[in-house]
């Protein structure tokens, strides 16, 4: 488990005011996924150099949070789909490591007809949180580049239309961000499927639509 990488989309530091490492919630959500996948332990890669390298003030409370499945349950976290593109084939090359394997993003989608499947893994037991109150929210993220008002895109979540769950449209430039509230028992712990179809392109925009990020924010009561 690294917790720096070598850049998330500027915009969502833009707009989302967040650093150049993983966040708290991050790490949780990174380490609840291994936990729930059945691993024997999370083995940290260089976390000693963020304060050296990113941060002097970074108080390495992820590192006390992620080595117990128990002390996870019930925190906030912030899941993010595998989009290898800031550490690519080159960069790995110059380092002298093994190309890095593709991830789920980003996904190109051109024309009207043009559809993606998008896996997202999810550690918690949101059941549990909806049934004991403790669950505040559960939020879909995207950000799609190029997305216009005049292009028209489905969502489906686990096969549920998303259409009256989008709760915000933010744009940066030719970023895109939308959320989608799944708090209603749209999205569950393991496995989820995020579905887009494009309906009807912006006929005054040539370049594809490009899915570049896909984030699941749960968020539980103090």
């Amino acid at each position: 488990l690294g917790l720096f990488w070598f850049g998330r989309p500027q915009s969502a530091g833009v707009m989302y005011h967040e650093p150049e490492v993983f966040t708290t919630e991050m790490c949780r959500a990174s380490a609840a996924s291994y936990w729930q996948a059945g691993v024997d332990g999370i083995y940290l890669w260089n976390n000693q150099l963020i304060p050296f390298n990113r941060d002097i003030d970074y108080d390495r409370q992820q590192w006390r949070e992620i080595g117990d499945p128990r002390l996870l349950v019930g925190r906030s976290k912030h899941y993010l789909v595998d989009n290898p593109r800031e550490f690519d084939s080159q960069q790995a090359q110059e380092l002298s490591g093994p190309a890095i394997p593709a991830g789920p993003l980003p996904v190109n989608l051109n024309v009207a007809g043009d559809s993606a499947e998008i896996p997202i893994d999810v550690g918690d037991d949101l059941a549990a949180g909806m049934a004991d109150g403790s669950l505040e929210s559960a939020i879909l993220r995207l950000m799609i580049v190029n997305l216009t008002a005049q292009d028209d895109v489905s969502f489906v979540l686990n096969g549920t239309s998303l259409d009256g769950a989008c709760k915000s449209r933010r744009l940066l430039y030719d970023d895109c961000w939308l959320e989608f509230d799944v708090s209603d028992g749209l999205m569950k712990q393991g496995w989820n499927s995020l579905g887009l179809t494009v309906n009807t392109r912006n006929p005054y925009v040539a370049a594809p639509l490009k899915v570049e990020s896909v984030e699941a924010l749960v968020n539980y009561r103090d």
